[in-house]
């Protein structure tokens, strides 16, 4: 909602009231004690700009800075306000009424000030209208400062998020780099495999932590947007249990998938339902015991499909349930995990449910009984043409490349090209923006992975820089980055980029890309 049409209609409602032939609300400023126009009724730009310089011992600011309701019967004759005779007699009013604007906590925001043509003194109905405007004027004005003040703390919620997920993919990814070279290595002890099992489970959370946090972030900003296409829910499901099958598996829990007996379809995006079913999976696994069981299920039924996650975990206490899809609420508390989580996963599968126009609902017969979850979504009332799925993809290029690594973190650009030799790739690495063109130009690489926040030169101008050569025209270009918004993506794809990772790479994903010229 806009300021300036709001003020205007409360301030030719004041004069109306009063019968003022002029108006003008301000704005008030306690640090410079001025005050700025910011609606105005009858009254020319010239004449404006005038009252903005007033001195400060004009009535208007007077009634500002003392908080007080100021009359001028008759400028001309009244010696307290000097200052505004010249400009009435320019103007062509006689008497002016000004109010201050307070908001609940007694501050100034502003002044209603109403000029008429001759002498007016204003009767005890008048001054009772008058301050009723007022009030108005101020409430409206507190409120759209609280909403600006809310509107700044979401953005600013969100930049800190989006950095804080920067900052923590950066060393994650040199870790992942790490363990996947030392599994290609020479087979290990059978305690090193553990140890390096265990690295790479707990890399898998931390990352789907950070994602889970700006998935909500982006949820909350309108900026999530789903890529809908028929979807088999069957497809779904197998997606979501490919993802969380190692932490089940490594829990110690059985498991039990029921796939409907013939196809059904949802309009959706695939990916992000997969991962409202993943948290779900991931969610019964945290709360349930070794030895526990975990059951996935779903059925097309009546124009509509039902998933249902089961578990036989700690269960979820009766004064928790109202509020267990609430952003940050736990999900579930036990004497063994009083602070278990940040509760995020199940806001955001609430939130990806209902974009999705569906439902979710959760369920417990109380502590130690297990719960359940239960996802409902409309269904495509006729099956569609389906093209190749996810799992369709073709392997990784068994020819050497040359790839070219940028990345100003030295441990992530090191170990990615270690990596990639492994796989009989030849490789160069450069940490800065200008260093990377240098390299670039000396190696023609067929393959380049660039991070985008460098320094001296960032990876936009430099994926830019690189597509005006001729020898750039046909390189495969990829972000490997910290920065995943809607916003980066974008940007990455206006400026040459074949493609936009997400710091830690999966190894796989990228050699798979490396092979496939085709712009994303």
């Amino acid at each position: 909602m806009e300021l300036q049409p709001i003020l205007e209609d409360i301030l030719r409602g004041a004069a109306r009231d009063e019968g003022a032939s002029m108006g003008v609300l301000s704005l008030y400023d306690s640090e410079s004690d001025r005050l700025t126009a910011q609606a105005s009724l009858g009254i020319s730009r010239k004449i404006l700009g005038q009252l903005d310089r007033l001195p400060a011992s004009a009535v208007f600011s007077v009634a500002a800075r003392e908080r007080r309701r100021v009359i001028a019967e008759d400028v001309g004759a009244d010696a307290h306000f000097e200052p505004c005779r010249a400009l009435a007699r320019e103007a062509g009013f006689r008497a002016v009424h000004s109010t201050p604007l307070v908001d609940r906590s007694g501050k100034v925001l502003g002044v209603l000030s109403l000029f008429f043509a001759e002498p007016h003194h204003p009767a005890p109905e008048d001054l009772v209208r008058g301050d009723l405007g007022a009030r108005q004027a101020a409430d409206f004005l507190e409120n759209a400062r609280l909403r600006d003040n809310l509107r700044e703390a979401e953005h600013s919620k969100n930049r800190f998020l989006a950095t804080l997920a920067h900052e923590l993919r950066n060393p994650l990814a040199p870790i992942r780099n790490a363990v996947q070279i030392l599994h290609m290595k020479a087979a290990p002890s059978p305690e090193v495999q553990w140890a390096l099992e265990v690295v790479d489970r707990q890399i898998q959370k931390m990352t789907r932590l950070v994602d889970d946090l700006l998935d909500v972030a982006r949820i909350t900003g309108n900026t999530l947007v789903l890529r809908r296409e028929p979807v088999d829910v069957s497809e779904v499901l197998r997606l979501a249990v490919q993802t969380c099958r190692p932490l089940i598996e490594a829990s110690g829990q059985q498991f039990t998938l029921t796939l409907p007996h013939e196809p059904v379809f949802l309009d959706g995006d695939l990916i992000r339902l997969a991962q409202a079913v993943s948290n779900l999976l991931s969610n019964s696994s945290k709360y349930t015991e070794r030895g526990g069981r975990i059951t996935l299920a779903a059925e097309g039924r009546n124009g509509e499909v039902t998933i249902t996650v089961n578990d036989t975990g700690i269960g979820i206490p009766a004064a928790i349930l109202p509020s267990i899809f609430e952003i940050f609420t736990p999900a579930r508390r036990s004497p063994e995990q009083p602070t278990a989580s940040l509760g995020v996963g199940l806001s955001l599968v609430k939130r990806l449910v209902e974009m999705h126009h569906g439902t979710i609902e959760a369920s417990s017969a109380g502590t130690g009984q297990g719960s359940q979850f239960v996802i409902r979504l409309p269904a495509v009332a006729e099956a569609p043409e389906v093209t190749a799925g996810i799992g369709g993809t073709t392997p990784g290029p068994a020819v050497s490349l040359r790839v070219l690594i940028v990345d100003d973190n030295l441990d992530a650009a090191d170990s990615l090209a270690l990596l990639l030799q492994l796989k009989g790739h030849e490789t160069r690495t450069a940490h800065d923006g200008v260093e990377a063109l240098r390299v670039a130009e000396e190696f023609h690489p067929e393959v380049t992975v660039l991070d985008l926040g460098l320094p001296k030169m960032d990876g936009y101008e430099v994926a830019g820089l690189i597509r005006r050569q001729p020898w750039g025209e046909s390189m495969v270009i990829i972000a490997a980055t910290g920065w995943g918004q809607q916003a980066d993506r974008h940007r990455s794809r206006e400026v040459g980029f074949d493609h936009h990772l997400l710091k830690p790479v999966d190894p796989a994903t990228l050699i798979h890309m490396m092979g496939d010229g085709s712009r994303r």
